[in-house]
């Protein structure tokens, strides 16, 4: 199971300033996040351990501040191999950065 955000707001208030996902066991995943026009903004794998995990600060890739606006992502999650697989699924939803 994963909890997965729908806003964050990457302005450095100490809150919400960072997509994370929470897992209740390790698994590796496999992000890409979006914007408006299909462009990716972001894109990452790796490993999650059990519980919160920073993923995404509103930065691409390069250090550059993302615009504010609607950005989609999808993420893929599987467990990892030393781990018994029970499930494998694929969320896609819709957020927005929000920054005063």
């Amino acid at each position: 199971m994963a909890t997965l955000p729908n806003v964050f707001t990457p302005n450095n208030d100490g809150i919400n300033d960072f997509f994370n996902v929470k897992v209740n066991l390790p698994v590796t995943y496999d992000l890409v996040i979006l914007n408006r026009w299909g462009n990716v903004a972001f894109d990452w794998k790796g490993k999650l351990e059990k519980g919160q995990n920073n993923l995404w600060n509103g930065e691409s890739k390069n250090g550059d501040k993302v615009s504010d606006g609607v950005y989609f992502y999808r993420i893929e999650f599987s467990q990892m191999e030393w781990v018994e697989k029970e499930s494998f699924w694929v969320c896609t939803c819709d957020w927005e950065i929000i920054t005063n």
